[in-house]
């Protein structure tokens, strides 16, 4: 494919011709043999981010080779050789004009010149390793006593440096070709094999390893008339300890009869397909719930009842085991309770208040008392209870004045 590039000067068009090509692979590092060399460390992208589509994208890159694979293998020069650019067909006999007629021709068209603003900082580096480069930009400006937009600035827009010249970058292995494969050396369950190696080319400077086998076996005769014996495969990884806490735990790993597995009357494998080993948990003492204790006798806590009925009770506790640890405590109920008959208890009997002093058995006289009583009442002796101590009567005198007449108060005071 064939494109034209334009590069505008003081107004003025100049036009060459560049090869492109879609569809391709650029790289940063060409390994010349003959017109067609490997090329190493693939740009798909430029530094703001736009993919690199053609060969003169590539080339504008600083990069080394152009190849239509992402392998990298039959890869060319990027940039064509000096003295490639042609010019551009529609431009006349432009090309045969001395510079200064293009400068008389923007002298002619008032192109004056413009202000360059100040660089831009410099970009990160293209790559990360090997050689790559970073840029930095500037601005061309009207002149501030310029109204017109009629100006170009003489010079780059546009700077590179090298960087990152020093970082290796990582080589990822590629496998070389297969080696032929062997020759048979029995009529049966011979296998043949091949090779490969992973040095084309072999991972450096931190590079990933080849992907897959290095080795193929392949049966050469047919494998039905001949015994296949069974194969054990590698030990898989040690299980995690089968216990959280405590010192009682196993580790297990499993390998498989399959490699090959037995086949047309071969033998099965030699030994054991499982292996333990005994292992600590992180945790030396696992939490213990607690467990409850056989239930206990009925007992009633009192030998009677004034309603002839009570209650008998037994108990369990939380200790068979305790909890320990960190353990549940248990959640079943710990006490139980029946009704039961009971011998009705006998009642004591107690008095009761006593009343009010009664009115005096005279208006006088010396022998004039009052009395009060209580009953035996609170409560009454029930159920061949014992009735109640001491007196439920007395009597005291009342202190009255002597009664007139009584010989007895007149007797002192004749004498």
């Amino acid at each position: 494919m064939i494109r034209f590039v334009a590069v505008v000067f003081f107004g003025l068009v100049c036009v060459k011709l560049a090869h492109t090509a879609q569809d391709g692979y650029c790289f940063r590092f060409r390994n010349p043999a003959g017109s067609w060399g490997r090329c190493q460390q693939l740009i798909e992208r430029a530094p703001d981010g736009t993919p690199v589509n053609t060969q003169e994208e590539c080339c504008l890159l600083g990069a080394d080779g152009w190849s239509e694979k992402s392998s990298g293998k039959r890869c060319g020069a990027a940039c064509p050789e000096p003295g490639e650019d042609q010019p551009d067909p529609g431009a006349g006999a432009a090309e045969n004009r001395p510079p200064q007629a293009f400068q008389e021709e923007a002298k002619d068209q008032n192109v004056v010149e413009g202000v360059w603003g100040t660089w831009s900082d410099w970009q990160p580096c293209s790559v990360t390793c090997g050689s790559g480069f970073s840029e930095r930009r500037r601005d061309c400006r009207r002149p501030r006593d310029h109204p017109d937009d009629n100006f170009q600035c003489s010079g780059d827009r546009v700077e590179h440096r090298d960087c990152n010249a020093g970082v290796k970058c990582p080589v990822h292995g590629q496998w070389s070709e297969w080696s032929p494969w062997s020759e048979c050396s029995a009529t049966c369950g011979d296998t043949l094999s091949r090779f490969r190696g992973c040095n084309s080319p072999a991972p450096r400077f931190g590079g990933n390893q080849c992907v897959g086998e290095g080795r193929e076996v392949r049966w050469c005769n047919d494998r039905r008339n001949c015994p296949i014996h069974g194969g054990w495969r590698q030990w898989s990884a040690w299980s995690p300890c089968s216990v959280s806490c405590g010192r009682d735990g196993l580790r297990r790993r499993l390998r498989m009869c399959t490699n090959p597995a037995p086949r047309y009357g071969g033998r099965d494998c030699v030994g054991d397909q499982t292996s333990t080993r005994p292992c600590l948990a992180r945790k030396r003492n696992c939490p213990i719930d607690g467990g409850l204790s056989e239930w206990g006798t009925w007992i009633c806590p009192q030998e009677c009842a004034n309603n002839g009925r009570g209650s008998a009770v037994r108990r369990r506790s939380c200790n068979n085991p305790t909890p320990k640890y960190g353990g549940k405590q248990c959640k079943e109920k710990h006490i139980e309770t029946v009704a039961c008959s009971m011998a009705i208890c006998p009642v004591d009997g107690m008095w009761g208040s006593w009343s009010r002093w009664g009115g005096c058995s005279s208006t006088c006289g010396e022998s004039a008392f009052k009395s009060r009583r209580r009953d035996c009442d609170n409560p009454p002796p029930e159920n061949g209870g014992l009735k109640c101590e001491g007196k439920g009567h007395e009597i005291k005198l009342c202190n009255l004045d002597p009664c007139p007449g009584d010989a007895s108060e007149w007797g002192d005071s004749a004498v």
